[in-house]
């Protein structure tokens, strides 16, 4: 068990904020049945030891796989009460141990099938909200190691297009998470992003191997909870050595100042940590980095794209407008929806940069 324990959480502003999260690090075969039986196994264990927040790992109910993911994909609705069990026996699975055990549960990631595309998809669910929060991966691991590894996600996967901010409450502890799926740790910008969201803990369901895992892993993590000046966890299948991709392990949990203050080795087990959100606040109020950028030199834009929203009719209307502009000026440009800081959703990549109004926008 790791407890966390800051002796700067109590020079914070705010009152302190505590809660208890547990890691699982689960072994994942070829079964997905095996797999879903042993994401309870593993959950009960985290909550037999007082866990509110629970996460699993990376694909945890299938093989890490580009040529099997798309056989494995589930759909994955907006809500609980939408869940076709038939279609999706993962959500099924998620959804009655966050009811079961009153907690908040990050399912890892599964192989999400949405309008024929193939998607890396974490999702968050709890016991007391019919909701389903999803985080499409957005940076795709697409790697040529020499004398290592060689995968390519892209070849099956298609990219998430957009931040994912999961507003966590509990009687012990309020806040924002901000998601991400293992490659995304890479991308500091994402991480900077998510604290203009008031994030103060980043989750990052994650499978690093053997080429990058001894050397990346732990670097990447602490580096991600020093820019953030987040709790940073990291959750790993457990090692196979017999598997196609052999996972790295070593599941940990880095405060904002940049202490590993929990980590397993590469053994199946579950890492337990309690965590105090006043430590980001200190940490922050101690090293104010985000009160000291330079814009003047640099800039970072965090844009909310729709893409997400593009199966709606309402979204497809407005594309539609969009392909219409281009075609009548013989523009190719790419038309990609985003959201204006004024509210209203701009078509970007058009001939005329059409701004549409408020009444055309997403609720």
């Amino acid at each position: 068990m790791c407890i966390i324990t800051s002796s700067m959480a109590g020079s914070a502003a705010v009152k302190a904020m505590k809660l208890r999260v547990g890691l699982c690090q689960m072994i994942v075969s070829a079964s997905k049945s095996e797999n879903l039986a042993k994401a309870r196994e593993m959950i009960g264990k985290a909550v037999s030891q007082g866990a509110e927040l629970v996460v699993l790992p990376e694909c945890f109910n299938s093989t890490y796989n580009t040529k099997l993911f798309r056989q494995n994909a589930e759909e994955i609705p907006e809500s609980i009460s939408k869940i076709n069990p038939e279609k999706s026996p993962s959500l099924v699975m998620l959804a009655e141990e966050a009811k079961k055990h009153h907690i908040t549960l990050i399912g890892g990631s599964i192989p999400e099938l949405q309008n024929g595309n193939v998607y890396n998809t974490a999702t968050v669910l709890s016991w007391n909200n019919d909701r389903i929060t999803k985080h499409q991966k957005c940076h795709l691991f697409d790697v040529d190691i020499p004398g290592g590894i060689s995968f390519h996600e892209s070849e099956t996967l298609t990219p998430g297009r957009g931040f994912t901010v999961y507003d966590y409450a509990s009687p012990s502890a309020e806040m924002k998470i901000g998601m991400g799926v293992c490659y995304d740790i890479r991308f500091p910008e994402l991480a900077l992003g998510y604290v203009r969201k008031g994030c103060r803990m980043l989750v990052y369901p994650s499978a690093f191997n053997m080429s990058t895992g001894p050397l990346h892993w732990e670097i990447l993590a602490k580096g991600r909870a020093v820019d953030s000046q987040c709790f940073v966890m990291l959750c790993s299948p457990a090692r196979d050595v017999n598997a196609s991709y052999v996972a790295y392990g070593h599941s940990m949990i880095v405060s904002p100042w940049g202490r590993v203050v929990g980590e397993l080795d590469e053994k199946e087990g579950v890492l337990i940590g309690d965590v105090d959100l006043a430590e980001c606040d200190a940490v922050r109020g101690a090293i104010p980095t985000m009160k000291q950028k330079r814009s003047d030199l640099y800039e970072l834009r965090v844009l909310d794209v729709w893409s997400v929203c593009c199966e709606t009719g309402e979204i497809n209307r407005l594309l539609e407008q969009g392909r219409r502009l281009a075609r009548k000026h013989s523009s190719t440009s790419p038309l990609v929806i985003m959201k204006s800081s004024c509210g209203k959703a701009r078509l970007m990549g058009s001939p005329l940069d059409l701004e549409m109004t408020p009444r055309h926008t997403m609720p």
